[in-house]
C-alpha cells in the first residue's frame, strides 16, 4: 500500500487526541510512531481503531539510543542500524496459539478462522531503526509537533499527512509450523509427583539475542550443576524440572500450549514455577506472588556480591527508586517487595491460567540509563556504600578470574551449599510459603 504518512509520537490514545485537536486525520494514512510507554500491540490496535491503513514503529534515540547512554557495542542502547523486533498480537484476549484459545494446539485441534480471530491485527505493521525512520521523519511536512512529541533526532519533528507518502509492503508466512519444547527432569527421591519447574525459552528474534541467550545459559548452568550432583548420588526431595519453551517471541506459544495440554498434571504437582529470560550484569529484577517473597529474600541474602550480598544491592537499588518523601525517613525499616507480574513472559500461563505460585528472577542492566564507570563497588550510590562489607567470595573458583567477582546468580548459593541446604529451600521452604505441600 502507498499512502501519506503521519507522525503520532508514541501512538497511544492521548497522542491521537492531540492529532485530532490539531486537525490531523490519520484515516486512510500510514502512521509512524516510536517505541516506548506501551507494548507495540497497543500501538497497532490504536492505529487500527483510528482508521490507519498501516503502522511503522521505530526506536527513537530519545528512548533507545545515544540520548540514553553508550550505544552498542560500548553500551546497551541501539545504534542507527538496529531495530526492535517483536510480536504485536492482541494478547489481552489470550496468549498462546491465536487460533486455539484455551485448548492445546495439537494437529487435530479445532481452529478459529484467522480472518476473525480476535488476537490477530487487521492492518499491516513493520519496524525500522531510527536511521531508516529518520529518512521519513525529516521529510515530513505540516505543523511542528509540540515538545512532548519531539524525540532526540537532530531534525524538525512535524505531523506530516500531506505530500510525503510511503509504500508499506509486509510479507509473512502465516502457515502452521511444528514447535518443540525441551523438558528435562531430576526425579525427586521422596515426592516425585511434586516439583519445582524452572523455565526460559530457546527461541530468539536474532542470533545472539540476550533474551533469552543469557537466561538460557544460566538455566543450563544450573542444570549442569544438578547433573553433577545427581551423578554423585544426590537426589532432591521433590522433582526439579527444566523447561526451554519454543515460540515465546510469537506470543508465549510453547509454554501456553504446554500448560493447556497438561493443566491437571501441573496444577496437581507443581509447587512453583520460576522464570528467567535476562541475566546481565545489572540490578536484580524480581517479581512474583507475595507468598514467595520471604523465600526469595532468604536466597538473595545468601548470595555474595561485590558489596555485601545480592539482597543488600537489591534493597539499596529499590531504596534509590523510592520517592523523596520516603527517602527522607530512615532506611532501617525499609523492606523490598516483589513487583506484581504482568505479562510478556512464560510465567503468564502458569500464574494466570493454571493459578500456580510463580516467580520471575532476572538481572537486568538495561533498566539504568547508563552504566557507571568501574566496578559496582565504585558506583556513587550512598545506599550501596552503606551496604559494603568485606565478605569474601565463598567459591572463588567459580567467579570471574579477572576481578574475583561472584557470579550474579540467585542460584549461585544453591550450587555451593550442601545438598541438604541447597534444595531444602526450593523443595521445602517454597512449598510452605506458597501454601502448597
Amino acid at each position: 500500500m502507498t499512502a501519506p504518512v503521519v507522525y503520532a509520537n508514541y501512538g497511544l490514545p492521548a497522542d491521537y487526541a492531540q492529532l485530532t485537536a490539531r486537525g490531523v486525520d490519520v484515516r486512510g494514512k500510514i502512521v509512524i510512531a516510536r517505541y516506548g510507554r506501551s507494548h507495540r500491540a497497543v500501538k497497532l490496535y490504536t492505529a487500527e481503531q483510528a482508521g490507519a491503513l498501516g503502522l511503522i514503529i521505530y526506536s527513537d534515540p530519545a528512548d533507545d539510543g545515544f540520548a540514553r547512554g553508550d550505544t552498542w557495542p560500548r553500551g546497551f542502547w541501539r545504534t542507527s542500524e538496529q531495530l526492535q523486533r517483536g510480536n504485536a498480537k492482541y494478547s489481552w484476549f489470550w496468549h498462546g496459539d491465536a487460533l486455539t484459545p484455551g485448548a492445546p494446539a495439537l494437529a487435530n485441534a479445532s481452529r478459529l478462522d484467522p480472518a476473525t480471530a480476535p488476537t490477530l491485527p487487521r492492518i499491516p505493521a513493520a519496524v525500522l531503526s531510527w536511521g531508516e525512520a529518520r529518512r521519513i521523519l525529516e521529510r515530513l511536512d505540516g505543523d511542528t509537533v509540540p515538545p512532548a512529541f519531539k524525540g532526540a533526532l537532530p531534525i524538525s519533528y512535524r505531523f506530516g499527512g500531506r505530500a510525503v507518502r510511503v509504500h508499506l509492503r509486509v510479507q509473512m508466512d502465516a502457515g502452521l509450523r511444528t514447535i518443540r519444547d525441551v523438558i528435562a527432569r531430576v526425579p525427586g527421591a521422596q515426592r516425585p509427583d511434586r516439583g519445582v519447574l524452572l523455565g526460559t525459552h530457546h527461541d530468539a528474534w536474532t542470533f545472539g539475542g540476550v533474551d533469552p541467550g543469557s537466561g538460557t545459559a544460566t538455566l543450563l548452568e544450573v542444570a549442569r550443576g544438578l547433573g553433577a550432583l545427581r551423578r554423585a548420588g544426590w537426589r532432591p526431595q521433590r522433582t526439579i524440572s527444566f523447561a526451554f519453551w519454543d515460540a515465546e517471541e510469537f506470543g508465549l506459544i510453547g509454554s501456553t500450549e504446554f500448560a493447556e495440554h497438561r493443566q491437571r498434571e501441573l496444577r496437581d504437582g507443581t509447587v512453583c514455577y520460576i522464570n528467567t529470560d535476562l541475566y546481565t550484569a545489572g540490578r536484580l529484577d524480581a517479581g512474583g506472588v507475595p507468598s514467595l517473597r520471604d523465600f526469595l529474600v532468604d536466597v538473595a541474602r545468601d548470595v555474595p556480591d561485590t558489596v555485601g550480598s545480592m539482597y543488600d544491592l537489591w534493597r539499596a537499588d529499590e531504596w534509590s527508586r523510592q520517592t523523596a518523601e520516603r527517602r527522607a525517613r530512615p532506611m532501617s525499616d525499609f523492606e523490598v517487595e516483589l513487583k506484581a507480574l504482568g505479562s510478556g513472559a512464560d510465567f503468564v500461563p502458569f500464574q494466570d491460567f493454571l493459578g500456580l505460585p510463580t516467580l520471575s528472577i532476572e538481572l537486568n542492566a538495561t533498566t539504568r540509563t547508563t552504566t557507571p564507570a568501574g566496578s559496582p563497588s565504585t558506583w556513587p550510590t550512598p545506599a550501596l556504600s552503606a551496604a559494603r562489607s568485606s565478605r569474601a567470595c565463598s567459591a572463588p573458583s567459580r567467579c570471574d578470574s579477572a576481578n574475583r567477582r561472584c557470579c550474579p546468580s540467585v542460584f549461585h548459593t544453591m550450587l555451593n551449599a550442601s545438598p541438604t541446604t541447597r534444595w531444602r529451600r526450593l523443595g521445602g521452604r517454597s512449598a510452605r510459603t506458597a501454601g502448597r505441600q
